[in-house]
């Protein structure tokens, strides 16, 4: 008799399916199952959202229990119709972390593709709709217009990137989640004001320390043909960041003109310096890398471009 064993952590409103000779379909409640007749017939198995098929693998009625690994440890090995072969020798290259983004407008939705691209599992805070005008500078199509942005999202992430572990959210606000990586590309101060201050009271009120933990808030901001992007990660930074929180009816905010906010090439720019932030951050992290080190990659606190100079400095 094999006992195949579901790590509980990993379960989703997914069920899971285990196929052997015939289909069995495992709801979440179940936490193992047994009697399988699984000779050496090959075995596949669909662990969580991340993927729609695991690579197959092979069990044989000889194997004990013992032998037979944990579903958990088969989940970030096999991510069929994902393929890292491009980039997967990278000092920063792991499909571990979890990403928590709030917004998928001209800045979040080309982030999200990025971040899933990596395997990261992600969970994606927006209440809106696609609108027409969002069509022009954000990651959605024509045929979008009224679906909400999450499922549009979910739905051209799976197809393009292959990864299946999207989880979707409305509004963030004081009860939302908060994690060790979070990407504020709100279009609003009062909704970074709120992630931020999760952010920062999670990492405070941490029980314990992990070392090489990778900790930090990414913000994006964008204007028509610049923007900027914040990096968090030591409370002297937090420190600097409260100073760029004013207030959304600020007067000293710049107005754009009314037709002319945002481009999906300046959309993609921000979503690819949050990429660049982050990679650099996780690199340092594995390398043992402290944050002042000059050996090692930079991650600023800002970043500040304007397109039209071609001019960038941080």
């Amino acid at each position: 008799m094999n006992t195949i064993t579901i790590n509980s952590s990993l379960l989703s409103t997914d069920p899971y399916h285990l196929w052997a000779n015939t289909g069995t379909t495992v709801s979440s409640s179940t936490t193992s199952v047994s009697n399988l007749n699984t000779g050496s017939t090959n075995f596949w198995v669909v662990p969580d959202q991340r993927t729609e098929w695991t690579s197959e693998y092979h069990l044989s009625n000889s194997m004990t229990d013992s032998q037979i690994p944990e579903i958990g440890s088969l989940t970030r090995k096999t991510k069929l119709r994902m393929n890292f072969d491009a980039f997967k020798s990278a000092p920063w290259f792991d499909t571990k972390y979890r990403v928590i983004e709030g917004g998928l407008g001209n800045i979040g939705s080309w982030t999200s593709l990025l971040m899933a691209r990596m395997g990261y599992e992600l969970y994606l805070y927006d209440f809106d709709k696609v609108e027409a005008r969002n069509v022009g500078s954000q990651f959605y199509g024509p045929e979008d217009v009224g679906k909400p942005k999450g499922d549009a999202m979910r739905e051209y992430i799976r197809k393009v990137a292959g990864n299946r572990a999207i989880n979707l959210f409305g509004r963030y606000d004081n009860e939302s989640l908060a994690d060790n990586i979070m990407i504020s590309a709100f279009d609003n101060m009062t909704a970074r004001k709120i992630m931020f201050n999760k952010w920062l009271d999670y990492q405070m009120n941490k029980k314990e320390r992990v070392k090489g933990e990778v900790n930090i808030f990414i913000d994006g901001r964008s204007l028509a043909e610049g923007g900027y992007v914040f990096a968090v990660r030591s409370p002297k930074d937090a420190e600097l960041y409260k100073k760029e929180l004013f207030a959304d009816d600020d007067p000293e905010v710049e107005e754009q003109v009314c037709s002319f906010k945002s481009t999906s090439h300046n959309g993609s720019m921000i979503a690819s310096l949050i990429m660049s932030v982050l990679i650099n951050h996780i690199t340092n992290k594995k390398q043992g890398i402290t944050a002042d080190d000059p050996l090692g990659r930079p991650v600023p606190f800002k970043i500040d471009y304007q397109l039209p100079l071609l001019l960038f400095s941080s």
